[in-house]
C-alpha cells in the first residue's frame, strides 16, 4: 500500500530500496545512497513495510509453510542448510557497500557463527586436548568459599559429629567432581 506523503512509497526505486534493506543493508547508508533522509527511510521501513512483505522480499513468493515443506521434502541436512545460509551471507556481504561498516561487521559476525556451528557439527572444531577444565580448582580456591567453610567449621565445632559429617560430605563431592573431570578429559597418547 502506498502512503501519499511517504517519499519512499512514491519513489520509483521503492522495490530496490526495500530489497536492499531486506538483505541486511543499514538504513543510514541506504538513505544516503538513494538521496533520502534517514528518518524518512526509517519510518517507511518500520511503518509501511509489513513483516509479511519483508519475508516476501527476503525469500521470494514462496510462503513460509511451503518453504518448510520444501526443506523437509528435499531432506536438506543441517550442514546443507548452513552451507546455503553461508552462501546467502557471503552474497549479502558482497552486496553491502564498503562504507557501511556496521552491516559488514554484522554479516561477518554471522559468517563466523555459521563457521563455528558447521565446525562443531562436522567435528572439525572440537575441544582441544590441550585445554583443561580448571573451574573446580578456581571455585575451591575462592576466598569467599574458604571464608564460608571456615565459618561453617567454627559454628559446627560444638557439634563434632555434624562437623565430621559435613567434612566427609565435602570431601566426597570434591572427589566425585575430580573424577568426573578426569574421566571426560581427553588424553594424549604417544606411539613411539
Amino acid at each position: 500500500m502506498k502512503h501519499i506523503r511517504c517519499a519512499v512509497c512514491l519513489d520509483p526505486r521503492r522495490h530496490d530500496i526495500e530489497s536492499e534493506l531486506a538483505d541486511g543493508a543499514r538504513l543510514r547508508p541506504s538513505a544516503r545512497k538513494h538521496g533520502l533522509s534517514y528518518d524518512c527511510l526509517w519510518r517507511h521501513w518500520r511503518r509501511h513495510v509489513t513483516p509479511e512483505q519483508k519475508d516476501k522480499l527476503r525469500f521470494g513468493d514462496a510462503p513460509a509453510h511451503k518453504l518448510k515443506g520444501m526443506v523437509a521434502e528435499a531432506e536438506i541436512s543441517v550442514l546443507k542448510d548452513l552451507n546455503f545460509s553461508r552462501r546467502s551471507l557471503i552474497e549479502a556481504l558482497e552486496a553491502t557497500p564498503a562504507e557501511d561498516a556496521n552491516a559488514r561487521a554484522a554479516l561477518t559476525g554471522r559468517l563466523h557463527e555459521n563457521a563455528r556451528i558447521r565446525g562443531q557439527i562436522s567435528g572439525e572444531l572440537s575441544k582441544s586436548s590441550l585445554i583443561t577444565n580448571n573451574s573446580l580448582t578456581v571455585i575451591m580456591q575462592s576466598p569467599a568459599l574458604q571464608e564460608f567453610l571456615q565459618g561453617l567449621a567454627a559454628k559446627l565445632r560444638p557439634f563434632p559429629d555434624a562437623l565430621r559429617a559435613v567434612v566427609v560430605w565435602l570431601e566426597t563431592r570434591e572427589a566425585q567432581a575430580l573424577e568426573a573431570v578426569s574421566s571426560t578429559a581427553p588424553t594424549l597418547e604417544h606411539v613411539p
